[in-house]
């Protein structure tokens, strides 16, 4: 982390707009919240970004002068390299959308951009729960699962960028697919939208519940994770086996990711973190039972402590982490990546050794290592035999040339080296010791 000037962070979230300045060491200095216009295009919605992040800069009294980068969190598949938004899963508008490059240009500050469950990782390593811890584990079970891993103190994010999406792991082969790509996911039996979807296919194949009122209410859409739960409480059969079944796939998956990374701290977050004891503690519990050699049993599972505002601050640290690799918008190649360019490769240094000096002015240091060059024979020694022949030397010099740069201790080994080379261009020139 680089210590200067305030930082930017917004989470871009399906229904409002979190945008912070804060300082590099995670004080909140401002924040602004605004409502996300998820019904209309990516232009409108990167707008309402900057004016959340303007907002932001007002209230703390800063301008864009005194301002070093900003920072965006957004859910689903982002690449970092290029500052853009592949996939949305709440905000279709946002898909295949250069983020970054966008609010870069509206803001004038350069601009990274990162999964907000990764970030939300990063800001609890750096500001929260898992300040001081090198390997951490961040989960946020909520509509849906996600997560960030840190590895040696950094963000793991894989070789594309796609790394911490332990929703889409599977832990039933046979199971549904849900709203992922992947048979039996995590997120397909554990999250708060598996919880209410299990329990109304339940019910509307039959099975008898409390929560059967809810699905006639008008003016509810449907069941929800908040509905399943209290219907729990409140001691209702099919409510406790929906809970019991989901508790069994969470430790599962728990258990998987502690055999994986060997965590030094888990950090649960999101909406179904409320249910600590009803939800998480079964979980952890079997996950310190069926783990490798009882590797989970030493692991720290904790709540977050920046709550709404982990992503945020984590992409302040994004974007701390970034500045020295940044460029300003103003100094950007028009369409390039956000990120910024890197500078000028130097001129080739063989080019740089070659070069004639202007007059005056001194031969810049060789960049290549020189020619070999055969040390001058001691005294009393021959020089070496040379395995390429001579340049070629005119007759009339042939012979002078030649003693100088193949003098021998003795006349014989002079005449004899004299003789060998001094035939140029058919001329013979005959030499004596």
């Amino acid at each position: 982390m680089t210590a200067g000037k305030p930082v930017l962070g917004v989470d871009l979230g399906g229904t409002k707009i979190l945008a912070l300045a804060a300082s590099p060491d995670g004080e909140v200095l401002a924040s602004a919240v605004s409502e996300t216009p998820s019904k209309e295009s990516a232009e409108r919605i990167i707008s309402a970004m900057a004016d959340a992040a303007r907002a932001a800069m007002r209230d703390a009294g800063l301008e864009i002068g005194g301002v070093g980068s900003a920072g965006v969190a957004a859910a689903g598949a982002i690449d970092v390299r290029d500052g853009a938004v592949v996939h949305s899963p709440h905000l279709a508008a946002m898909s295949n959308t250069p983020v970054a490059a966008m609010l870069s240009r509206q803001l004038g500050l350069p601009v990274v951009i990162g999964n907000d469950a990764n970030l939300a990782a990063l800001g609890e390593q750096r500001f929260g729960a898992g300040k001081g811890v090198s390997d951490l584990l961040f989960l946020t079970i909520s509509t849906g699962i996600g997560g960030g891993v840190i590895i040696g103190g950094k963000l793991f994010t894989g070789s594309a960028g796609y790394a911490g999406e332990v929703g889409h792991i599977t832990v039933d082969a046979r199971g549904p697919y849900g709203s992922s790509s992947t048979p039996g996911a995590w997120e397909s039996l554990c999250s708060g939208t598996a919880l209410a979807r299990i329990a109304t296919e339940r019910i509307a194949a039959g099975e008898r519940s409390s929560m059967s009122g809810a699905l006639r209410d008008v003016n509810q859409e449907g069941l929800t994770a908040r509905d399943v739960f209290a219907a729990q409480r409140s001691g209702d059969a099919l409510a406790q086996s929906v809970v019991a079944d989901a508790v069994v796939y969470l430790g599962a998956g728990l258990t998987s990711l502690v055999n994986l990374l060997n965590p030094g701290k888990i950090i649960i977050g999101g909406g179904l973190s409320n249910e600590w004891d009803a939800y998480i503690a079964p979980a952890v519990a079997l996950m310190r039972e069926q783990s490798f050699a009882g590797v989970g049993k030493l692991t720290p599972v904790v709540p977050p402590a920046l709550g709404a505002e982990a992503g945020a601050l984590g992409a302040v640290s994004l974007a701390c982490d970034a500045q020295p690799s940044l460029t300003p918008p103003g100094h950007a190649p028009a369409g390039g990546p956000s990120r910024g360019t890197a500078p000028p490769a130097p001129p080739n240094a063989a080019a740089l050794s070659l070069r004639r000096p202007r007059r005056g002015q001194r031969r810049p240091r060789r960049l290549t290592p020189p020619p070999y060059r055969p040390r001058p024979p001691r005294r009393g020694q021959c020089r070496p035999r040379r395995l390429t022949p001579p340049p070629y030397r005119c007759a009339a010099r042939a012979s002078r040339a030649i003693r100088v740069t193949y003098a021998a201790p003795t006349p014989y080994r002079r005449l004899c080296i004299t003789r060998r080379h001094s035939r140029a261009g058919g001329n013979l020139v005959s030499a004596s010791p």
